[in-house]
């Protein structure tokens, strides 16, 4: 004889852990198991009575993400949260397989991988989205959605090497090429005799002057104000950056360690 547990307010639906029903062979082991449910229940660990959608939470927790990045004071930037959104819309909501939080495992990550791919979705962006997804699971683990995701977070994409493609070009991000120091002497020459051209020459100029000097990112460049420069004890300090996207200058950087003082 073999004993269940069935959750009565889903009609009767048996109790699942990682695509497996929970069977016991004896009734004092379902017993204690159901105990263990019911104890965990009461503690607000788990959300036991009510099943979740995946597309619905993964995409409650990108407009929580977005709405957090909206707000100047949190360290979130739009564009972060921005990818979470468009995933969710463009891919997830057409191509992931309808399922509720305690049906969601590796082959369900599979089965969006394949319907991606199908699709014309490129192999590096399909990488990216599930580790987004992967990401949203931990969230989930979190807020107590579920329990269980042993399953989906084991699933790596670039070990399925019945989907990586025939093209590395397509499975790993290019390189950045980058110049070699007689073209960047070249290019660091032209821009200094042509700097009394124009308003525009002058700015290119001091732009590229200080990348070549600073190796600054181009957003802590437009982020420099007068006050950042101390030519007395030739140093200049990063102390923000300009963000078009999050609305203009903030006071961070990519890194915490990137607010940093430049000697020169």
């Amino acid at each position: 004889q073999v004993y269940v547990m069935q959750d009565f307010g889903n009609k009767r639906r048996a109790d699942r852990e990682e695509g497996n029903g929970v069977r016991f062979t004896n009734k004092t082991e379902a017993k204690a198991y159901r105990d263990k449910l019911m104890a965990a229940v009461a503690r607000k660990e788990l959300k036991f009575n009510r099943r979740y959608k995946f597309k619905e939470i993964f995409h409650t927790m990108a407009q929580e993400r977005w709405d957090l990045a909206c707000d100047p004071t949190n360290k979130l930037t739009k564009q972060g949260a921005r990818g979470y959104l468009s995933y969710s819309r463009r891919h997830i909501a057409k191509w992931f397989p309808d399922v509720y939080l305690d049906e969601l495992d590796a082959m369900t990550l599979e089965s969006f991988a394949k319907n991606c791919l199908a699709n014309e979705v490129t192999f590096k962006t399909v990488k990216d989205i599930i580790q987004h997804i992967h990401t949203a699971l931990r969230w989930m683990l979190e807020r107590k959605y579920h329990d269980n995701f042993a399953s989906a977070l084991n699933w790596k994409i670039h070990k399925q090497h019945h989907l990586l493609p025939a093209d590395r070009d397509d499975q790993y991000e290019r390189k950045t090429e980058v110049i070699t120091n007689e073209e960047a002497v070249k290019v660091l020459n032209y821009v200094q005799r042509h700097r009394e051209r124009s308003h525009d020459d002058a700015i290119t100029y001091g732009i590229f002057t200080i990348l070549a000097i600073f190796g600054l990112r181009p957003s802590e460049i437009q982020g420099l104000k007068k006050h950042n420069f101390d030519f007395e004890k030739r140093f200049v300090t990063i102390g923000g950056t300009y963000l078009g996207r999050e609305g203009g200058y903030r006071n961070r950087t990519k890194n915490d360690h990137s607010l940093r003082p430049v000697d020169f």
